[in-house]
């Protein structure tokens, strides 16, 4: 409405200002930015006002990016003198660190955002971000809440009233129209993730039968990536707390690529090229006897650009999916860690549950995270609108599975891809009918686009249900 009183009236300078203060209440910093200086022709003070108040936030984000960087880079100084012995880093940077106080865990983290964000309160006061309500995990870390409000969980746990807003780093963030996560896990020192918000609201449904509830917030690119992204890792999302974030601008990038295909393989010379890619049946199999057969049938070896395969057979069938496809599969896959939230959290009502789990990662907190990301991810192909989408997700990590960094992602989508194909090997031998596109002879990983998205929906949900993901 601002942008449009505006452009209705180029020359006012109320409505130019207006538009300025809407765009920095929105989060819109740099766009505030532009519009100041279109401002100083007609009113100077307030277009510098505007500009300082834009500025302040931008370099606060800026200095938070650069904090967590140091710290990124004495986390792997760290491990470097631990394993080579080495001196400390020296130099200018690391005296500037040293002047400031360096960041070691979550309390220096948040005294240090506490002087950062200072400038853009009104007060310019500091606003006691070290008291910001936490969430405790026991051992494992701790998490500032996110907000926007507590939960009935929150009111158990002696946080806050159910439905009250959320104080802290919460209430500072939102004020700039951001989403924090911010928080340390044991060993891992303090990390965090900023976000300009979209939509930030509560919501509920379930998976399978099972129920899920919490907090979403879908954000549109990042101030500050989790280290994991800043190592090079792609995220678009997280379950964190009750609720879970997306980044909408990360899932444009797969977007982008499904794009690509469609228009390398349009008109008749594309569509003659994408059927002969879609012909490919797998490796020939050659074996002694039936048992052999199988099991190199159902092996994964050189999945030979299945993904893509995959993706090539919905651009036959229909348009590319659109951004709200992508959006609906990644807040699945999120859902579905906040379904299993409900099966192991609180650790003090779900301990013989949970330690169980533990016990059958072999107590081993990575592969605790992978098996969390297999369970997601096959509750994502469950209940997509198509499964094809999170199924290639699930291919290109497996294929990709040695160069992946940073997440247990990989890993987790291969084991998935493994038991798949087990599955699919053992209901093809036992109902060959039911699968008429597959080829006995040839290898099953590079057949996956020969099914029908139904007939691949079933499959996963048979092994949904072997894996209990259709129980509470």
């Amino acid at each position: 409405l601002a942008a449009r009183a505006c452009a209705g009236a180029p020359e006012a300078a109320a409505a130019r200002a207006a538009f300025g203060e809407a765009l920095c209440a929105a989060g819109w910093f740099r766009e505030a930015r532009a519009v100041a200086g279109e401002l100083a022709r007609a009113d100077l003070d307030h277009a510098l006002a505007l500009d300082a108040r834009a500025l302040a936030a931008l370099s606060a984000f800026a200095s938070l990016r650069r904090c967590l960087q140091e710290v990124d880079r004495d986390r792997a100084g760290s491990a470097l003198l631990a394993h080579t012995g080495s001196a400390a880093l020296t130099g200018p940077a690391a005296a500037l660190r040293a002047a400031r106080g360096p960041v070691h865990d979550l309390d220096d983290l948040l005294a240090r955002m506490d002087e950062l964000f200072a400038p853009t309160r009104a007060s310019g006061a500091l606003a006691g971000l070290g008291a910001s309500p936490r969430l405790s995990f026991g051992f494992v870390g701790e998490l500032v809440h996110p907000g926007p409000r507590f939960s009935a969980a929150d009111a158990r746990a002696g946080l806050g009233t159910a439905g009250a807003e959320v104080g802290g780093l919460a209430a500072d963030m939102l004020r700039l129209n951001r989403f924090g996560i911010f928080g340390e896990m044991l060993g891992s020192g303090p990390d965090g993730a900023l976000l300009p918000l979209l939509d930030l609201e509560v919501r509920a449904g379930e998976h399978l039968g099972v129920a899920w509830s919490g907090s979403v917030a879908l954000c549109e690119s990042a101030d500050l990536e989790p280290a994991a992204a800043r190592a090079g890792a792609g995220i678009a999302g997280a379950a964190l707390h009750e609720g879970y974030w997306i980044d909408v601008d990360a899932l444009r990038l797969e977007q982008a690529h499904w794009l690509r295909l469609a228009r390398d393989f349009a008109g008749s010379d594309g569509v003659e090229r994408r059927a002969r890619l879609l012909e490919f049946g797998g490796l020939a199999v050659h074996a002694h006897d039936e048992e052999e057969r199988s099991h190199m049938r159902r092996a994964q070896g050189a999945l030979l650009g299945e993904g893509d395969r995959l993706r090539l057979a919905r651009l036959a069938q229909s348009a590319a999916p659109t951004l709200d496809e992508f959006v609906a599969v990644a807040s699945a896959h999120e859902e579905g860690h906040l379904c299993d939230r409900t099966r192991f959290l609180p650790l003090a009502r779900h301990l013989p549950r949970a330690l169980g789990f533990l016990l059958d990662c072999g107590g081993s907190p990575r592969k605790v995270m992978e098996r969390l990301e297999y369970r997601a991810q096959l509750v994502a192909c469950a209940d997509s609108a198509d499964p094809r989408l999170p199924l290639a997700q699930v291919l290109d990590a497996a294929e990709n599975v040695q160069s992946a960094r940073g997440t247990p992602h990989a890993a987790a989508y291969a084991e998935l891809l493994h038991d798949l194909l087990e599955l699919l090997d053992r209901e093809f031998l036992r109902a060959p009918q039911t699968f008429p596109g597959l080829d006995p002879g040839r290898t099953l990983a590079q057949q996956l686009h020969r099914l029908e998205p139904e007939l691949l929906r079933g499959l996963v949900r048979r092994l949904a249900h072997a894996k209990g993901l259709d129980r509470d």
